[in-house]
């Protein structure tokens, strides 16, 4: 039995509005009622708001998690300046210090000739969603390629995992086995080993 309705979001949204429309203009004159036209129309309705609803909350998703990063900085910022002034007060010692969690500690060194970060990629609805951990870096430089094709495609310099990759299909319907790797970034330079190679089949 065919299936008229497309499998895929992107020619999903463009039927469904012909759907709409279509009943708007012929419902009546092909037969139907006023009323059987309005209930043909409600799931494709429906259907669309659905959407709507899920690419606005991606879009407010990052614009929240940009607004959140800028935020933690600038907030770092003066809080280090209220640190810094508590610690000039006449009255301050390590054990107020302490109390307020401002005590310097040493760290342990970072290894950052050897430095590898971890990756993961999963499904999303038309995208592929890249997971990584930075390990204490700033930022990774996420890259991709075919599997079985040599040279890898820089995609991005991301500061917030996860990262999802939108690009769509080579060849319309036609399975792409996509590998991924990230290396992390340091004051804008590449630093230590790439992360483990991770592939998935991506069809669109």
């Amino acid at each position: 039995m065919s299936d008229y309705i497309p499998p895929k979001e992107t020619e999903l949204n463009g039927w469904l509005t012909n759907w709409i429309t279509q009943l708007d203009t012929s419902g009546v004159a092909i037969g139907l009622s006023q009323q059987q036209v309005d209930q043909a129309k409600l799931p494709a309705t429906n259907m669309l708001q659905s959407i709507t609803d899920a690419d606005q909350a991606k879009i407010t998703y990052k614009t929240k998690n940009t607004l959140k990063d800028s935020t933690i900085a600038d907030g770092k910022q003066e809080l280090r300046a209220y640190c810094n002034f508590i610690k000039a007060l006449p009255n301050y010692n390590d054990s107020v210090g302490a109390q307020f969690r401002i005590v310097n500690t040493p760290n342990a060194p970072v290894d950052y000739a050897n430095y590898k970060p971890s990756v993961s990629v999963e499904l999303g609805n038309g995208f592929v969603r890249v997971k990584y951990v930075k390990k204490g870096v700033e930022s990774v430089n996420v890259y991709s390629r075919l599997s079985g094709v040599a040279d890898w495609t820089f995609l991005a310099l991301d500061t917030h995992s996860p990262y999802d990759d939108n690009r769509v299909l080579a060849a319309a319907g036609v399975p792409e086995k996509r590998e991924y790797m990230v290396i992390g970034v340091l004051n804008d330079v590449e630093i230590g080993i790439p992360s483990d190679t991770v592939s998935i089949t991506f069809s669109g």
